[in-house]
């Protein structure tokens, strides 16, 4: 990663200061270990081999949850139902996650997939009634105090499902267990989007049993009246905005990152995929990296078919596969792949061969004293700057935005210091 600095500076405390959705709305893996093509290893350094997967970049956007009451106050980490906690809030995305409810218990029920809205369905309603009658409820007056008084519940899009899986569980894809604790043991969660060009079917995202372990898709499509488990959210949609650069790059200013327009050329194992993107080099740029999972899901489009990715990038060929950074947990033989004609997610096995899309960081508009572009201001970015200004080494793969700059002038220095103290501060 470079490193953008400059500045001069001196002086601490331990609080956070959440932006939601301040570094885009593409969270991390969650996945910090690492692994070569059979195996958990030590996290190799840049110019290593395996350098590159998710465990090197753990840093960038990691995910932030807060826990809900009724009320939609904030609870402490500890909080329990007992507590009065209702709703997890997602402070990468701002999205707001029912957690539980004696009502409606979506641990034991499992639901078709229905929407009789003929403008969203695709064409086919699917099996009525199902999710539309689970959701009715939750928005319905009976239920609204215990969820913030909120009549936004909805089903989540496919982004939005995968967004807060937890992709370093043995077991498979799963949830960060201290803030989704309920959904241990489910297998599928039904999405919004239905399959174009096959209003029968929808996407459902996947859950891996905690005792089992075997090859469950991130993303899968289903026939809309078989029976699988929902899970509600409430709030804006991420945003994302593709603007074509006309030097073989696109720009997502929404989620604050930069891919190559085209694939490279040829076809790679895993290890050579990685290899690869750290070692290119396009327009003008040397931090590329290969995509993760979640970054991948970011620019598809599923509202289209053959291929399902925002209509910015080249239309890849039928049945093409593409790598993500993202090792299949338990399985480490296996890694991440995405089509790019159906938008489905599995794993396969790494010395298959696949294509390489690049992708890198830019901050799209950072929060003042957000120093290192993470989406949140904290004590970490007065550590980073003072590490900076009294000379000592900054953390490998570690990037200062001197964008975030207090007064704008892209210099880094004592105020940006005070400034976030302040903050932290409550001031």
């Amino acid at each position: 990663m470079r490193l953008f600095v400059v500045g001069c500076c001196s002086m601490m405390m331990a609080a956070v200061f959440a932006v939601p959705g301040a570094q885009g709305s593409v969270p991390h893996t969650g996945q910090t270990r690492c692994y070569d093509d059979s195996k958990e290893i030590a996290c190799p350094a840049p110019g290593e081999p395996f350098y590159g997967q998710d465990g090197n970049y753990a840093h960038l956007r990691p995910p932030r949850y807060v826990k809900l009451d009724g009320q939609g106050g904030e609870l402490p980490d500890t909080a329990t139902e007992e507590d009065g906690w209702t709703m997890t809030r997602d402070e990468r995305t701002g999205l707001v996650w029912q957690i539980r409810s004696a009502d409606l218990d979506f641990r034991t029920y499992a639901y078709s997939w229905c929407d009789p809205d003929a403008t969203t369905n695709g064409g086919n309603e699917g099996g009525c009634p199902g999710t539309d009658g689970f959701l009715a409820t939750l928005n319905g007056e009976r239920l609204d105090p215990a969820y913030g008084g909120r009549s936004d519940w909805r089903l989540p899009t496919v982004e939005e499902a995968v967004s807060i899986l937890a992709l370093d569980e043995t077991t498979g894809p799963s949830f960060v267990r201290e803030f989704f604790p309920f959904l241990t043991g489910l297998s599928y969660l039904w999405t919004a989007q239905t399959v174009a060009g096959a209003p029968e079917l929808a996407y459902k995202v996947g859950v891996a049993f905690p005792s089992q372990k075997f090859n469950v898709g991130v993303a899968e499509q289903d026939f809309k009246v078989n029976r699988y488990h929902l899970l509600a959210v409430a709030g804006a949609r991420p945003a994302h905005d593709f603007v074509a650069n006309g030097d073989g790059t696109v720009t997502d200013r929404g989620a604050g990152l930069m891919w190559s327009q085209r694939y490279l050329e040829g076809d790679f194992t895993w290890q050579e995929a990685l290899a690869a993107a750290e070692a290119a080099t396009l327009a003008g740029y040397d931090d590329w990296r290969l995509p993760s999972v979640k970054e991948w899901v970011s620019i598809l489009d599923y509202t289209r078919s053959k291929p399902a990715i925002a209509s910015v990038f080249p239309d890849p060929p039928s049945g093409v596969g593409f790598w993500t950074a993202t090792t299949y947990a338990p399985g480490p033989t296996s890694a991440w792949y995405v089509r790019g004609d159906n938008a489905t997610i599995f794993p396969k096995d790494k010395r298959q061969l696949y294509k390489v899309r690049l992708v890198r960081d830019i901050p799209p508009s950072l929060a003042v004293g957000d120093v290192d572009g993470n989406g949140a201001v904290e004590v970490g970015d007065a550590v980073l700057l003072l590490r900076l200004l009294a000379g000592l080494p900054i953390p490998e793969g570690t990037t200062i935005y001197s964008q975030a700059a207090v007064d704008g002038s892209g210099r880094l220095g004592l105020a940006d210091i005070a400034h976030i103290f302040r903050l932290l501060a409550g001031r």
